[in-house]
């Protein structure tokens, strides 16, 4: 897991280089604005944010064949991913700066994934997910904004 800072927040679970070996994967941006729990401290400055996905639930589908608008070959077999991401977020409170609070955030998330020609419909699948950017704001002192780039990538198992 990588780390780095962004206007001196650290942001840690960025993957330091992607597989260069995928061929089925997808990206998923996710973007969402949260609110902090009424027991949370408000929140003066953020220190550090880590991400961890979390694959909850996978079905492989059948599909129409052919091809789609954008030229994407459609095999006709897609996977559907669904999980969660969930963030830890510590920060300086608003009230005091003797003391650091974490609160934790679930970021549900689903995508379809277009499955290659070699798989079929019995497959057993590896689902990887990887974090490769990770922005987050304070908007207000108990509003948050997030913003999550994800690549699922997905593999048969022999």
């Amino acid at each position: 897991m990588g780390s780095k800072f962004e206007n001196f927040i650290e942001l840690l679970g960025n993957i330091e280089e992607f597989p260069s070996w995928s061929e089925n994967f997808k990206q998923v941006h996710i973007q969402k604005t949260s609110y902090l729990d009424k027991k949370n401290p408000n929140i003066k400055e953020f220190l550090r944010t880590s991400v961890k996905p979390e694959i909850l639930h996978t079905k492989i589908i059948k599909t129409s064949k052919g091809s789609s608008q954008e030229n994407q070959i459609l095999t006709g077999l897609n996977l559907i991913v669904e999980g969660k991401m969930i963030q830890n977020l510590e920060y300086i409170p608003k009230d005091t700066l003797k003391s650091i609070h974490v609160t934790q955030l679930a970021i549900p998330f689903s995508t379809c994934i277009v499955l290659g020609k070699a798989f079929d419909y019995y497959s057993k699948l590896k689902v990887t997910p990887y974090i490769e950017d990770i922005y987050v704001r304070r908007i207000m002192e108990r509003k948050i904004f997030q913003s999550i780039l994800l690549t699922i990538d997905v593999t048969e198992l022999s």
